[in-house]
């Protein structure tokens, strides 16, 4: 027990385990994951090895590098995912997990556990987008909060780091096909029986929809903001995607009505509310009147970065507050500078979404004149985030587009 506890307690990181199948064994080999891809690294784990054939289930230790289990069937790993480990299955096996979707042979956990997995594998380069991908068909009927948590988040970084590639436009069609399903089962009105994560799970799937161009989601958006306006009622779980989107979708018209319902609000959550989807259009100029008023006395300074951080996160915005941040970099590091945490974050918040060596050597470069010793980390851990987006998009980016064009072409 001692040495199963040592390998999880006194090493970091945590194990991958990869599953191939060579006649009728499966033979399973334990590395350690890193989020930037693979690496040769000495440490092992004592895995109890969760593992179900057909309807059988049991335990395995995994104490070696490379160990052989006998395959007797239908194989899944990590049943319910009850282990910190990752799974990356070979194509027979990973075949088998779709099966056994479609057969309804897995449950909830399960299917989150493929689906995460399949997208963090993909990321980090251990394996091709095509197996995420490829899920989201079988997936379309679910109705779980956190399953769809995990699509949305993982569909939202490509739509990110693809934005104004050729193949942006069919990213988002993906993306209304994928939750057209559970879009027409959650609508806009809440029901009686409803739980708390289905307010959350609508919250998601008006947002995604919105921000992927499903019209009628815009139409709604705009309607319910122009009514809210004239009302002042609205449903406040949903008045979050209601902004925003009436933003995305907006003018200057909607600008200035957004900033007139900051100045009016009462509470500061809802300040911060608004001054969030004020980041959210996608004309230029709107975009740089709010950094600007993120900055003026109507903005609380413990507010204000909310601004700069949220444009940052705005594919129309990005080179926007970078420019903003270094152009008013006296007065950010006056309001923050003495705070390393804070600066911190704004640095990581603004630059760490880039993806090309070019603004890595921006960033560097700025923050060699501009010394901010306290934000040392900040501004690595931006720098390898600039690397890893960068490595990602070269991976990815021709697989991404030719499986999106037989997509197109069978559906």
């Amino acid at each position: 027990m001692q040495k199963i506890m040592d390998s999880w307690t006194k090493q970091t990181g945590h194990p991958l385990v990869t599953a191939k199948v060579e006649k009728s064994s499966i033979k399973l080999a334990q590395e350690r994951y890193f989020f930037s891809g693979r690496k040769k690294d000495p440490t092992t784990w004592c895995i109890p090895l969760s593992i179900t054939q057909e309807k059988k289930s049991f335990y395995h230790m995994m104490e070696k590098r490379t160990e052989d289990i006998a395959r007797t069937g239908q194989t899944i790993l990590n049943k319910n995912q009850v282990g910190f480990y990752r799974i990356h299955y070979d194509k027979i096996l990973f075949k088998e997990q779709v099966q056994a979707l479609q057969e309804k042979k897995l449950g909830t956990l399960d299917k989150i556990g493929l689906i995460a997995n399949s997208y963090a594998l993909a990321e980090a380069n251990y394996t091709d987008m095509e197996e995420f991908l490829d899920l989201l068909q079988y997936l379309r009927d679910e109705t779980n909060f956190t399953l769809w948590a995990d699509i949305a988040g993982s569909l939202g970084q490509l739509q990110t780091l693809f934005a104004f590639h050729p193949f942006a436009e069919d990213l988002d069609a993906l993306t209304r096909w994928a939750f057209s399903n559970i879009l027409k089962k959650i609508g806009w009105e809440e029901k009686k029986e409803e739980q708390h994560t289905d307010i959350l799970l609508r919250s998601t799937v008006l947002s995604m929809t919105g921000f992927s161009k499903e019209e009628s989601v815009q139409a709604e958006a705009q309607k319910r903001f122009q009514q809210y306006i004239k009302t002042k009622t609205i449903n406040q779980n949903i008045r979050g995607v209601v902004y925003a989107l009436a933003a995305w979708t907006g003018d200057a018209a909607t600008w200035e009505q957004l900033k007139k319902l900051h100045e009016e609000a009462p509470l500061q959550e809802e300040k911060v509310r608004i001054l969030a989807a004020m980041c959210m259009f996608q004309n230029k100029e709107l975009l740089q009147k709010t950094l600007e008023y993120s900055l003026s006395p109507a903005v609380r300074p413990q507010d204000s970065p909310v601004g700069v951080a949220r444009i940052a996160r705005n594919p129309f915005g990005m080179d926007l507050a970078w420019k903003f941040l270094q152009d008013y970099w006296s007065e950010y590091n006056k309001r923050y500078g003495s705070s390393g945490h804070m600066m911190g974050k704004i640095i990581q918040a603004v630059t760490a979404g880039f993806r090309t060596s070019e603004k890595a050597k921006e960033v560097k470069a700025f923050f060699k004149k501009n010394s901010m010793p306290h934000a040392k980390r900040a501004i690595e851990q931006s720098l390898e985030n600039i690397s890893i987006n960068e490595q990602f998009i070269q991976s990815h980016e021709k697989e991404v587009q030719i499986w999106l064009q037989q997509w197109k072409k069978d559906t």
